[in-house]
């Protein structure tokens, strides 16, 4: 099954299959390389392991751009995590790894069985319940968007369904260790709603307004932002400084 979805898909933002070779029954892909690793590989390389906001925004947009995509088309991943996501050497992300991808339709029968990378599934999934991929997937991209801006998983990583019973409220951290914006709260609130049905669509996550902003501001380092200055040219020593720390 992986290799049919996969042949029938083409998106900047997925990896590419270029072929596939069988052996004794066994299938194996050949895909595009990426350079640059992982997302859970660059996390680890920052001090803080997470992102600033903006840096956050980037790769987001580009993983919900692939998921969306994936919705038209009637496939869910089922296993949305850091180190799923791999890096080309122009810092585009790509999604990668079907084997847990279903095709599903709107109207089409719930899962039932448990997939997926331990602290990214949907508690619906973990407490046995029938359930919609796709809201699973959001579920899932709510737990990454909240590991690249505060640097761990928001709930660590439970497995068991007495746990995932307790996940009724998204915890933050203290002002004092790490200040989110109020929208990027208001949207991780929405991704990560215990209930699957008050869990926010891929349209409302497109349209919030975390993701609406566009930020005139730059990191320097891993700890301050400043608002970026008009300029009629860069210079070569900017140029290497705006390189160094992934301007």
């Amino acid at each position: 099954q992986e290799l049919s979805i996969h042949r029938s898909i083409n998106h900047p933002n997925i990896v590419t299959m270029l072929n596939h070779v069988s052996s004794n029954e066994k299938v194996g892909l050949v895909v595009e390389f990426c350079y640059c690793g992982n997302l859970d590989q660059l996390l680890r390389t920052r001090n803080a392991r997470f992102f600033s906001e903006p840096i956050a925004q980037r790769y987001f947009k580009q993983m919900l751009s692939a998921v969306e995509y994936l919705s038209c088309i009637g496939i869910c991943h089922r296993d949305i995590c850091t180190t799923n996501i791999l890096l080309t050497n122009d810092n585009t992300v790509k999604l990668a790894d079907f084997g847990c991808a279903v095709r599903f339709m709107t109207g089409d029968d719930l899962r039932t069985d448990i997939c997926g990378t331990v602290g990214y599934q949907a508690p619906e999934m973990i407490c046995g319940k029938s359930y919609n991929p796709k809201t699973s997937d959001i579920f899932s991209l709510g737990c990454l968007l909240y590991c690249m801006v505060v640097g761990h998983l928001p709930y660590g990583k439970y497995r068991t369904a007495a746990v995932a019973l307790h996940l009724k409220t998204v915890q933050f951290p203290k002002k004092e260790i790490l200040s989110l914006s109020h929208d990027m709260q208001d949207l991780l609130k929405g991704m990560l709603a215990y209930v699957p049905h008050s869990r926010y669509s891929l349209n409302c996550i497109k349209h919030s307004a975390w993701l609406q902003t566009h930020s005139s501001r730059v990191q320097i380092g891993n700890f301050y932002l400043v608002r970026q200055p008009q300029k009629v040219y860069e210079g070569k020593r900017e140029k290497e400084l705006k390189f160094s720390y992934e301007i």
